[in-house]
């Protein structure tokens, strides 16, 4: 059984990344910091080192000139995930993208120890992986939800992986009295259900169609092949699930601090930069404002009120029910 050592200094990506590799038959070995790291790789001799190179004591890239002298360690493959985040001043550690959204940002980079000289800037993007995506949905059957139809409720057994060919979804939660909370949003291109399907569990959450949506099936048995026998898929959805453990926590703490106009503009930013790609001038946000509200994470009436406030202060414009951003620069410092 081939050896990963895996550092994080998060442990909800630590820990999810390790169900992930333990499910395809690695032996995993895991370090919150760079010094309990390298003594690991030095005592166990990893085949391949997974890192975020954002560590305390002693970063990533630091801990792999350490290693580079080491015999047992200069050969290990190093795989670097790493979630770039924009603090005060705009910066990230001296390593910053300014040309990319402060969501999250993942960079990737495989190669041996002895070859690492600096850190590396290429960041893998879902569009960047057609072959995989031939692999996952080439050939599969469709479903066609209407608009408000339940694709999956909580409770329900993960049988299925879902990939949006067409369409909105929305994934939420709701509370004793019925009050919901949307925890995700998704669009063309995007995967459904894959957490429950790597954590064997039944859902937690509900799954909504926004719109008419067509969903391609991959079934569980196929999916769980597929992130045991090919290394490109695993690797997918090692992203995919960083990059959820990240956006949830950062949600949970607007939800927790952030001001009603902060919620507010920060849901109007989620969802154009959700649906509007393209970044059109023209797109209009068309949602219903019991859904905006559940994005926001507050009472309708509320959500109602703010958005007649960034509509006189001619931030937002709103004609037929429908929302269009005149003024994004306001909205994401209002919302960052």
């Amino acid at each position: 059984m081939k050896k990963i050592l895996l550092i994080e200094k998060d442990e909800d990506i630590r820990s999810n990344l390790a169900q992930v590799l333990e499910l395809v038959n690695y032996e995993v070995f895991t370090a919150e910091d760079g010094h309990h790291a390298a003594e690991l790789a030095k005592r166990e001799t990893p085949d391949m080192i997974i890192c975020g190179s954002l560590l305390p004591l002693l970063d990533g890239y630091g801990l792999f000139q350490e290693l580079q002298s080491h015999p047992a360690t200069q050969h290990s493959k190093v795989l670097f995930f790493t979630p770039k985040q924009l603090n005060g001043n705009g910066h990230a550690n001296g390593h910053v993208d300014t040309s990319i959204p402060m969501r999250q940002q993942f960079t990737f980079s495989e190669k041996p120890i002895a070859e690492i000289s600096e850190p590396v800037t290429e960041v893998i993007r879902l569009n960047g992986v057609e072959d995989v995506l031939d692999v996952l949905i080439k050939d599969r059957d469709i479903l066609y939800y209407k608009k408000k139809q339940i694709i999956f409720s909580e409770g329900n057994c993960s049988r299925n992986l879902y990939f949006v060919k067409k369409g909105k979804v929305k994934i939420y939660q709701t509370n004793d009295i019925g009050k919901q909370l949307v925890v995700d949003l998704y669009a063309e291109n995007d995967f459904i259900g894959y957490i429950p399907l790597i954590e064997n569990s039944n859902y937690t959450e509900i799954a909504e169609a926004l719109e008419e949506t067509e969903l391609i099936v991959i079934p569980r048995g196929e999916f769980n092949q597929l992130i045991k026998t090919n290394q490109q898929v695993m690797d997918l959805f090692i992203h995919l699930l960083s990059k959820s453990v990240c956006e949830k926590k950062l949600q949970m703490i607007g939800l927790a601090y952030n001001s009603l106009r902060k919620k507010v503009a920060d849901a109007l930013v989620r969802i154009n930069e959700k649906y509007n790609k393209a970044d059109l001038p023209e797109f209009r946000i068309d949602i219903s404002r019991d859904n905006l509200a559940a994005i926001a994470g507050t009472a309708t009436e509320s959500l109602i009120r703010t958005l007649t406030d960034f509509k006189s202060e001619k931030l937002i414009d709103i004609s037929n029910n429908c929302i269009k951003i005149l003024n994004k620069k306001r909205l994401e410092d209002l919302s960052n």
